[in-house]
């Protein structure tokens, strides 16, 4: 019998903040088949201070343009692209789609 027990690593701390081209993401995007769903609670109430809040605190580059996002009853969804390198020079990418949900539309 052999057991093997997870390996969990924190690589937060190893990402050092950097940028690409649209282009070169969408290259980088399409080489991988990946989707990690996570479902987050939060006190932060708009979407575009979520997305600012998450981009700093992993310290990754916002990819995607949020100029013209308004935080108006009519925008409670959000998709954001992020990319980064670890201090290894190995490249992440990360896309955010996010739904603002109220506590109505939970019960409703």
């Amino acid at each position: 019998m052999l057991n093997i027990n997870e390996i969990q690593i924190d690589f937060i701390n190893d990402l050092m903040q950097d940028t690409c081209s649209e282009l070169e993401f969408k290259k980088k995007w399409a080489e991988y088949e990946w989707e990690n769903k996570v479902q987050v609670n939060t006190t932060l109430q708009e979407l575009k201070e979520y997305v600012d809040h998450f981009s700093k605190s992993l310290n990754v580059s916002l990819m995607t343009k949020l100029d013209d996002f308004t935080n108006s009853q009519n925008n409670n969804f959000l998709v954001a692209n992020f990319y980064t390198k670890s201090k290894f020079e190995e490249d992440c990418l990360l896309n955010m789609s996010i739904e603002k949900v109220t506590l109505a539309s939970k019960s409703g």
